[in-house]
């Protein structure tokens, strides 16, 4: 027999605590500046709007008993004598996603927790259970990575994370482990981000504090973005969604931000956000500048409008969703770059995101003109604005305006100590070992900086890598993540799995959250990344199988990861050494692989005819098709 109670309770304020014809419900308000002149008492809910209210909030519990009683008191439900209860809970807010002007909304949550509870009890435990699985498992099967120990089916670790993250500070090897924390960011990333909600913020859903750090906010200097870089990759793009569809409010708040703050056309959005959309520069205290001033959160977030489609393949979104709000943060760099004394444009004034060098006069400083991530980041969207506008086959005088653009960009420079330098002169730095690498954006996740066609450039790249950490960069749990991309694109699979490891070690608190610390939600997105990246690159328009495979991960599976072009591809190796790759073809793209041998390709038993470039096999595909490839090695790849 069950026989217990079950009440609600909040930090947060709460205006009462009353009957609700599901069960018991807690209703209050977050705080608002304005103190509002009545409580509707008849209605705990209601409010007005000249009042500047803060936002309501509700909770409802419901209990359903089998073979007792459940009594509702003042201030709790009672559960008496029951063979079985089942608990349904319902949150809302009277936030309308996206509803920002007006900002207030009439929305009753109580009301909303209601009706959502009427539907979700309508169905029983067992049909509500059986949804929910139909509506995760799809999304959470999509990839799977199988290590080692893990392929034999009789292996088990009854362990909990605890001890064995334990096990691994202590200096031993946990494969399965490091596999568990790739597939940990993405039920992460499921849980937190579904289409038609808010995007996941920096604690995901899982914050616990009245004022949380960085107040749970978005941060588009580098942590939002890292929120979504495994979402392509690992087949979770329903889940890109919340991002690209919150864009659209950026572009109406930071539209406004442009025109009034920058008299420029087009939209911008500096380092954080809100639920609000918030555009203009935020912050506070000493170093306002350093945070605050990087107006190109827009032309950032933008790629990701740009790598979705590259995914996907879907030209309805391209041209309706993409390419028009790609184009209008265009519009901002266009009047927002300054000539300078040499004809090349530039940034001004320009800072690299909250890192400091030396002037001068031996101050730590901030501002400066041309910061390498600026440009870096213009050219990564112009150059992909250009490729879209041709897939759609229009602009092509806009198109002609920006590749003039690109061509009078001030170049990359190289320091002295054959660094790829993050300012437009070789100053010294005030942290060599900073947690920020924003000049190396154009290596990962931009695009424009390989190992193939640009090898002075990815050398200076890898200089730059080496010196911070050595002067102790890679400290925060998204930074050591970032890194792991960061080796993965230059090949070196000994550094990708040294900082791998280091993420373990230094990074990923008990629970297997990363650590900033406190914890943020972006290590862990930023660790499946770059364990993908690993894996599986396509950023240079076709297939590159294990570049960058850790030595300890001699044998394995790696089922589900996708290709830009619409490719979904299944590997399994042995001793390091492919043994079996079939590519599923969703879009009908052509198909390319790299691969330093010989390569034949068969699509139900059938050959099919592959044309050689150099280290770079291409055949033509049919949507919905499967590919089996078919390898020899002239040379360890």
């Amino acid at each position: 027999a069950l026989t217990f109670t079950a009440k609600l309770r909040t930090a947060l304020q709460t205006h009462s605590s009353t009957g609700s014809e599901r069960g018991w419900c807690l209703v209050g308000r977050a705080p608002s500046h304005v103190t509002p002149s009545y409580w509707a008492d008849d209605d705990p809910v209601r409010y007005d709007e000249r009042d500047g209210c803060g936002m309501w909030f509700a909770a409802v519990l419901h209990i359903e008993a089998v073979g007792g009683t459940v009594r509702a008191s003042t201030d709790h439900l009672a559960v008496e004598g029951a063979d079985e209860a089942v608990l349904w809970l319902a949150v809302d807010t009277s936030f309308t996603a996206y509803d920002i002007l007006p900002r207030w909304s009439t929305k009753n949550p109580l009301t909303a927790c209601e009706q959502r509870l009427r539907a979700a009890t309508s169905l029983g435990y067992d049909a509500a259970y059986a949804e929910h699985l139909a509506e995760y498992q799809p999304r959470f099967k999509a990839a799977e990575l199988l290590l080692n120990a893990n392929l034999d089916p009789s292996w088990t670790d009854d362990l909990p994370t605890d001890q064995r993250l334990a096990r691994v500070i202590q200096g031993r090897s946990d494969d399965h482990l490091e596999r568990l924390l790739f597939q940990y960011g993405r039920y992460l990333l499921i849980a937190s981000s579904r289409p038609g909600t808010l995007p996941a913020n920096l604690q995901g859903i899982w914050n616990d504090e009245i004022r949380p750090p960085w107040s749970s906010n978005w941060t588009t200097n580098i942590n939002m973005e890292m929120n979504y870089w495994p979402a392509e990759v690992t087949g979770l793009g329903e889940c890109h969604t919340a991002l690209l569809d919150f864009l659209k409010i950026l572009a109406k708040t930071g539209a406004t931000v442009a025109a009034k703050l920058y008299d420029c056309r087009g939209f911008v959005v500096h380092h954080n956000s809100d639920i609000w959309g918030t555009a203009h520069p935020m912050g506070d205290g000493d170093g306002l500048a350093m945070w605050s001033m990087w107006p190109m959160g827009a032309v950032w977030l933008c790629q990701h409008l740009w790598e979705h489609y590259r995914f996907g393949q879907d030209k309805d979104f391209l041209k309706n969703t993409a390419y028009p709000l790609m184009k209008e943060a265009a519009l901002f760099v266009e009047d927002w770059l300054l000539e300078d004394e040499e004809g090349m444009l530039i940034t001004c004034p320009s800072t690299s995101p909250e890192n400091t060098f030396i002037d001068q006069r031996g101050n730590s400083v901030a501002v400066s003109a041309a910061a390498t991530m600026d440009m870096a980041l213009i050219r990564e969207h112009l150059q992909s604005l250009c490729e879209a506008a041709r897939i759609l086959g229009k602009d092509q005088d806009s198109c002609r305006r920006w590749e003039e653009i690109l061509q009078r960009l001030r170049p990359y420079q190289i320091g002295q100590a054959g660094q790829l330098l993050e300012w437009w002169q070789d100053v010294p730095e005030a942290e060599p070992g900073h947690r920020h690498m924003s000049h190396l954006y154009g290596l990962y996740p931009g695009t424009h900086l390989d190992v193939y066609t640009t090898p002075e450039l990815t050398a200076a790249a890898e200089v730059s890598l080496r010196r911070r950490l050595a002067a102790g960069g890679g400290h925060t749990g998204w930074s050591r993540a970032w890194l792991m991309a960061f080796w993965a694109r230059l090949h070196r699979p000994v550094d990708a799995e040294f900082n791998l490891r280091q993420f373990l070690t230094g990074s990923t608190l008990s629970n297997l959250f990363g650590n900033h610390p406190p914890f943020q939600m972006d290590g862990n997105f930023g660790y499946t990344a770059g364990v993908a990246e690993m894996l599986l690159q396509s950023h240079l328009g076709y297939l590159e199988l294990l570049p960058a495979l850790p030595p300890s991960w001699k044998t394995g599976q790696a089922v589900g990861l996708r290709g830009r072009g619409g490719f979904s591809v299944d590997m399994h190796w042995r001793d390091g050494v492919l043994t079996h790759v079939q590519i599923h073809s969703a879009s009908g793209c052509g198909c390319g692989v790299r691969w330093n041998g010989s390569m034949r390709v068969t699509c139900e038993g059938q050959h099919v005819p592959v044309e050689q470039e150099g280290t770079v096999f291409r055949w033509a595909t049919e949507p919905g098709a499967l590919y089996q490839v078919d390898l020899v090695a002239d040379s360890p790849s």
